[in-house]
């Protein structure tokens, strides 16, 4: 006998993760099981089904479930909009379970439902195991607040005294003389300009990958938001080993390899997401090890080619230099979110961000094949 099971939600409720706890149950209990969400262009808080069937039998059937024996509802309001097809092919014989403080008698009269109804209040139940919204969205945006508070007291705490600027010498005044001289400080610098050329490369290339990495993991990966937010997490360590690791690696092999060698291991992990495969903890693996490649090579990269580019430039030209290096590769980022979100479209996810890492691989070979890869210590300040 086939037993028909359908859950109704809203996405973020875990509607599909339900259905798949179920079948996973059944199954470990020796059921043939088959278990399929439904979605189109999903958000939080979107109208979600998904479908369970568990059979003693091999199940031959597939798709809609018209007939449910069981309809698990865990979002009452879904009720009053005929869109989202709850009731639909219920009948009398049909077990309906509703998410609800609502008494089973007053959902059944106010909705009409002719299956047999009950009701229970999961949300009060899962708020008082859990804690009144521990781990809602908001609280996450809060803490992310506190710790803009924390970066500025850190800041105010630094008590290092600054000595005043230099009073500029007399020359052309005007915001287009400033930039004129800022790009020629990296254009006529055998030193800055393969840094801004690998620099702009790399997130034109990576910013193609970016604009299409979270629909592939949430899209073809299927990774639910707790997953996914472990996967983003591991940038982290990566990063503060990158940040310990950064002037080591340069005293060792020289600032220039430093350079070099954070540049390429950041872009092997942006190689690891395009090649996830296998189980789902395998994917995860495999997209967590790349945020910790990415987070501790580019932090590498960037430690060590900023402070190339603040030991080489004068102090008089710091800031135009940096505005116009700070135009010149993250001006990159925008087009390569166009052109990701083109080729998504054009070509698929995986292939999509194939072309992201490989971009921002071949990106390293500006630093490479210049004079930034033989260069062992920080010269000193060269006037442009």
């Amino acid at each position: 006998m086939t037993r028909h099971l359908r859950f109704h939600g809203r996405g973020g409720e875990g509607v599909k993760l339900s259905s798949r706890i179920v079948s996973r149950a059944a199954f470990l209990s020796g059921c043939t099981v088959q278990d399929s969400p439904l979605y189109g262009a999903e958000r939080r808080g979107a109208p979600v089904v998904a479908f369970t069937r568990l059979s003693d039998r091999p199940i031959l059937e597939r798709g809609y479930i018209d007939a449910p024996d069981l309809v698990v509802v865990m979002d009452l309001s879904l009720l009053s909009h005929p869109e989202a097809a709850v009731l639909d092919g219920v009948d009398a014989s049909t077990d309906v379970v509703i998410n609800t403080a609502m008494s089973s008698e007053a959902v059944c009269t106010q909705f009409d439902i002719p299956g047999i109804v009950a009701s229970y209040d999961l949300s009060a139940l899962a708020l008082e195991w859990l804690g009144h919204h521990l781990l809602s969205a908001p609280v996450a945006v809060l803490l992310d607040s506190i710790s803009y508070v924390a970066s500025v007291i850190s800041l105010l705490l630094i008590k290092a005294p600054e000595p005043a600027p230099e009073p500029r010498a007399a020359r052309a005044s005007g915001v287009w003389s400033d930039i004129r001289e800022g790009l020629w400080t990296i254009l006529g610098n055998p030193l800055l300009r393969p840094i801004a050329a690998t620099t702009g490369t790399g997130n034109l290339f990576a910013s193609i990958g970016g604009a299409v990495g979270l629909l592939y993991a949430v899209n073809e990966l299927h990774f639910e938001p707790w997953l996914l937010g472990l996967v983003f997490a591991a940038g982290g360590p990566g990063a503060l080993a990158g940040a310990l690791l950064a002037s080591r690696l340069a005293r060792r092999a020289g600032t220039g390899r430093a350079i070099v060698a954070g540049q390429l291991v950041a872009t092997c992990g942006l190689w690891l997401t395009p090649l996830a495969a296998g189980p789902l903890w395998a994917e995860a693996l495999m997209l967590g090890a790349g945020g910790l490649l990415i987070g501790a090579g580019f932090t590498t990269y960037n430690i060590n080619q900023v402070s190339l580019r603040q030991a080489i430039v004068p102090l008089r030209l710091q800031g135009r230099m940096n505005a116009s290096m700070r135009f010149l590769v993250w001006g990159t980022m925008p087009i390569g979110a166009l052109l990701g979100g083109a080729l998504g479209a054009a070509i698929g996810l995986r292939p999509t961000l194939a072309v992201g890492a490989s971009g921002a691989m071949l990106a390293v070979l500006w630093v490479a094949l210049s004079p930034v890869w033989t260069l062992r210590e920080v010269p000193a300040p060269i006037e442009p």
